[in-house]
């Protein structure tokens, strides 16, 4: 999403490795175009309003601070959060799964939001966590093949800190294979989560 108006493009771009990007996805309203409106919700205060023709904005300052439901993305693990806070003033009668808002709670990828009329999901994109070898990162043993890493290779390192293990390393002097360890597994030997092998949406809602 390079202009955070619908799902396509790159959304690779800026996101450290490995790290769930939170966006709110609702039905676009433009007929001509993507089928799909996205906004990226920040770890920084964003500020939601309804503008024309009721399209959701998150904007970085309020229109007016006792009339806003103010959404910020916060660390939960390898999960994140949005954190909700709702002004005493906001009309709408914001709802969340189908119940009341409180006045603060929690937001995750999968639910859903109501606020005059317009249902917002939220939905998730994840990419591999894989980069290039850092210098602290040489020479170290890959957990699977016992292999060295070398100062070229690309590595995965799991959110939740195990690795590196190899990604694709460079081919050896000798002729040895290109190593591909990370794909081999379909968990994290630390934390046991399931490996994280390609770009993907979750909880993308699908409108009629």
């Amino acid at each position: 999403m390079t202009d955070s108006n619908d799902m396509r493009g790159d959304h690779s771009r800026r996101q450290p490795p490995g790290a769930q990007r939170l966006f709110l996805v609702t039905e676009s309203a433009d007929a001509g175009g993507a089928p799909l409106r996205a906004l990226e919700l920040d770890r920084a205060p964003r500020y939601l309003r309804l503008g024309a023709a009721g399209v959701p904005e998150l904007l970085a300052r309020p229109v007016r601070a006792d009339a806003d439901i103010v959404l910020e993305v916060v660390d939960a693990g390898a999960r994140p959060l949005v954190l909700v806070q709702q002004s005493p003033g906001c009309g709408g009668a914001p709802r969340v799964n189908g119940t009341p808002m409180p006045p603060l709670g929690f937001l995750r990828s999968g639910d859903q939001m109501l606020i005059c009329g317009r249902l917002l999901h939220v939905a998730s994109f994840t990419r591999p966590p894989v980069a290039p070898v850092t210098a602290n990162m040489i020479g170290r043993e890959c957990p699977l093949c016992r292999g060295p890493v070398g100062d070229r290779d690309e590595v995965y390192v799991c959110p939740c800190g195990w690795g590196p293990v190899h990604w694709r390393s460079e081919p050896g002097e000798d002729g040895s294979d290109v190593l591909e360890c990370a794909t081999l597994l379909r968990e994290c030997a630390a934390c046991k989560r399931p490996m994280i092998l390609e770009e993907r949406w979750d909880d993308v809602p699908v409108f009629d």
